[in-house]
């Protein structure tokens, strides 16, 4: 029995080898096949033009090179210069005892009795000035007692008063006497005209030639040109 149990085996197994033997066979057979296949499905042969061969290549196109621009800078404008403004000359102060000017005032009363106010102005420094003011009486025959006080003379904001000595004059001509005189210093700068007001007053109070009279008045302007 156990004889009989080997045999059916090992004919088993041979009919198993067997059957991987023809698998193995028809795998390889397979196999083979697609070789051939591959080996005698060639590609196919190409022919070229002998022209072809031998024809220069077309050169590929360069780039066209981009031209160079020469840029010339714009000049920087210079900066105009400033003009420096040219000072105005400073004036030079007059000397001392320069003249700055001179006029006669005169009075008018109608009648032969006048005073006359000569004034004349010098520079004294570099923004005063002198004016000098004479006052002198013309007529013909007169006769008064002295006088304190009588004569006043007046320039702007400053007066001075003057007595008035004894007048005796017996003539029939026009004669000129002196009065009285005064200098005053005023303020006058450089560079421009100082106009002051010059008033110069007799106290007469008396009559002559048959009108009376109280005062004797010369008024006017003082103009100092420096």
């Amino acid at each position: 029995m156990k004889s009989a149990l080997k045999l059916v085996g090992y004919i088993i197994a041979f009919l198993l080898m067997a059957a991987g033997l023809v698998a193995i066979v028809l795998y390889i057979m397979g196999l083979g096949s697609d070789d051939f296949d591959i080996i005698t499905t060639m590609p196919p042969i190409v022919t070229a033009d002998p022209d072809e061969l031998h024809a220069t290549p077309t050169p590929s196109p360069q780039p066209t090179p981009t031209p160079f621009i020469e840029v010339t800078p714009s000049p920087t404008p210079s900066p105009t210069p400033t003009p420096v403004p040219t000072p105005s000359p400073t004036p030079t102060p007059n000397p001392a005892g320069k003249h700055l000017g001179s006029d006669t005032l005169t009075s008018d009363t109608g009648v032969y009795l006048n005073i006359d106010a000569i004034w004349n102005a010098v520079t004294a420094s570099a923004d005063t000035a002198e004016v000098t003011v004479l006052v002198n009486l013309r007529s013909f025959s007169i006769n008064t007692p002295a006088r304190k006080g009588a004569l006043v003379i007046k320039l702007n904001d400053q007066e001075v008063v003057l007595d008035v000595d004894q007048l005796a004059i017996d003539t029939d001509v026009e004669k000129t006497t002196q009065m009285g005189s005064h200098t005053f210093t005023v303020y006058a700068p450089p560079g421009q005209n100082t106009i002051l007001d010059l008033q110069v007053s007799w106290n007469f109070n008396g009559t002559y030639s048959g009108r009376n009279i109280e005062f004797v008045e010369a008024k006017g302007f003082v103009t100092l040109i420096r």
